[in-house]
């Protein structure tokens, strides 16, 4: 004989939740370790609890109120007094829903994914921005205060030079004079380190523009990836 779920719980049907668990349970109890047929009666009591505890599949069985058959009908006519066409139907439509609502929630967390890469991209490019003008004001400093020594320099030289009226004058310019060259050889060997520093600074930034390149190359993709595709 065929019943309808509620009949199978031995439940009214506007029973609440806790209601059927515990009729769920009491009957479970009940049909436990018993025979063959105790064993279909309790998945045909399982499958009722797993429905009628859900809301959403709850309201949907309200609206069709398909029955179930006993334990004694074959389990092929069982089959089919669950899956009448309305059941199938609503059943597919459930399917879809949460189909599309995974591959949403996949997309949006592409897209996150995408927006948080853009972002760090970004701040990669920014950072390395502040870092050339901070080299480069700090390059153009040392260049100026190297000016400003040379110069001092020469000074020094052409007043060593003019200081030749006397032996002991001439001493002193040539004390003064080879202080000089000595300054100027230390000169010469800081212009020396400085521009091989100047090389590899250069190297450097070679590799900055070319790491910044390649940064905003996977900016420009991953802005072309999260551009939407129809």
């Amino acid at each position: 004989m065929a019943r309808t779920l509620y009949q199978i719980l031995g439940v009214p049907e506007n029973a609440s939740v806790d209601t059927i668990r515990g009729a769920y349970v009491q009957a479970a109890g009940l049909l436990r370790d018993a025979g063959k047929r105790s064993s279909d009666e309790l998945n045909a009591v399982k499958q009722a609890y797993e429905i009628l505890s859900d809301p959403a599949t709850r309201a949907r069985y309200d609206r069709t109120k398909y029955t179930v058959a006993d334990a004694t009908t074959s389990s092929g006519e069982a089959l089919a007094g669950l899956l009448t066409p309305r059941a199938i139907v609503w059943l597919l439509v459930v399917l879809g829903i949460a189909v599309a609502g995974a591959a949403y929630k996949v997309r949006e967390q592409r897209l996150a994914r995408l927006e948080q890469e853009r972002i760090e991209a970004q701040k990669l490019v920014e950072e390395e921005r502040r870092r050339e003008e901070a080299a480069k004001l700090e390059e153009e400093r040392r260049l100026s205060d190297l000016k400003r020594q040379e110069a001092a320099t020469e000074r020094d030289l052409a007043r060593a030079s003019s200081q030749n009226r006397s032996e002991a004058l001439r001493r002193d310019s040539a004390a003064r004079s080879a202080e000089l060259r000595e300054k100027q050889l230390e000169q010469q060997r800081e212009r020396e380190a400085y521009r091989r520093e100047q090389a590899e600074r250069a190297r450097i930034e070679r590799e900055n523009r070319l790491q910044l390149e390649r940064e905003k190359r996977l900016l420009r993709e991953l802005e072309a990836n999260r551009r939407p595709t129809f």
